[in-house]
């Protein structure tokens, strides 16, 4: 009786291991399958990317801090006097700001040392860039 007792068990283990182990491989194809999906903008030497694609690249929560940090130098390298031309109007880095505040992955460092460097080279637009800083940092889960 308790050898068939301990061979049940030891079945019943088994049957257990193995179904683990098959969550474990489901979910990490699945998780293979998203990464594969999320196609981000390639940053090649000759093309320099538009506003609007650095803008995606910032909104994406699957961004990290490195890529985000990198995001956000080329935005102060190509695109950093706000009021150039008509083409980018001061909305589209206020959707910027707010994002940067918003990001899972920001931290103090990111925003505050954008926020300076914008402010320094537009220093007439310092009231609004303020702004959306606040209305960003106010719009987090805490």
């Amino acid at each position: 009786m308790e050898i068939t007792l301990v061979i049940e068990v030891i079945l019943g283990l088994v049957i257990i291991l193995a179904f683990l182990i098959f969550l474990l491989l489901y979910s990490s194809k699945k998780k293979q399958i998203k990464k594969q999906k999320i196609v981000k903008p390639v940053k090649s030497e000759n093309s320099k990317p538009s506003l609007e694609d650095l803008k995606s690249i910032v909104k994406d929560t699957t961004t990290t801090s490195k890529e985000l940090d990198e995001a956000l130098d080329l935005v102060l390298k190509l695109y950093a006097n706000i009021g150039l031309n008509d083409s980018q109007p001061f909305e589209i880095y206020m959707n910027i700001l707010i994002a940067i505040c918003r990001h899972p992955k920001t931290n103090k460092n990111i925003i505050i040392d954008f926020e300076k460097k914008l402010v320094m080279l537009n220093p007439k637009y310092k009231t609004e860039i303020n702004n959306a800083i606040t209305a960003g940092l106010d719009s987090r889960s805490i």
